[in-house]
């Protein structure tokens, strides 16, 4: 933060600062949950939507891409979503921020992403079946949101109980049961 302000308060411009492999300064620092850097640069400039999209999308992978540790990116993923970020930017063709996150279990951006407006119906089964297990307070609140525990399903028809039965995880059954799933559906 310290060596970009001092450019910037020598007539550098933002855009010489722009990577030819990524759009923003914004999403580099956010790349690598840098959140003095973000804060500073969002106080200091305007930042399209589609920007504050991408860091968004590259905070919610650094832990996965740059090795970030995971409680480095809720301070980062929130001050974006302050900023405007969608909580579901269309910046990757296969992959999410929910995904990201769940896949990461980073159960704290994940509940963020929710609070926000995260649409999690048009994402995979898979990435909610992983928010269900190890992220108890995510799947509270999915459930709270009126999703049943057998509302989504994994291409093989099994539901989250069943696979919290398979896994012999007996708290996250009781709630399940607790919340009214279906303990006569089916898998293929």
């Amino acid at each position: 933060v310290w060596m970009i302000r001092q450019l910037i308060s020598k007539g550098m411009e933002l855009s010489q600062f722009e990577s030819p492999m990524l759009d923003s300064p914004l999403e580099r620092a956010a790349s690598k949950c840098q959140l003095a850097t973000v804060k500073f640069l969002l106080a200091s400039y305007d930042f399209s939507d589609e920007d504050l999209d991408d860091a968004l999308y590259s905070a919610c992978e650094a832990p996965e891409q740059e090795f970030v540790p995971v409680e480095k990116v809720s301070p980062v993923v929130k001050v974006l979503l302050e900023a405007g970020a969608s909580p579901d930017p269309d910046v990757h063709p296969t992959w999410s921020t929910w995904e990201e996150v769940t896949c990461n279990d980073d159960e704290e951006t994940a509940l963020l992403l929710l609070k926000h407006g995260a649409d999690i119906q048009t994402r995979c089964g898979e990435s909610l079946s992983r928010a269900a297990y190890g992220m108890p307070r995510v799947m509270r609140e999915l459930i709270k949101r009126g999703m049943r525990g057998d509302d989504i399903v994994r291409d093989d028809n099994m539901t989250f109980l069943m696979e919290a039965a398979w896994n012999k995880d007996a708290e996250t059954v009781q709630s399940l049961l607790e919340l009214g799933a279906n303990i006569d559906a089916k898998d293929t």
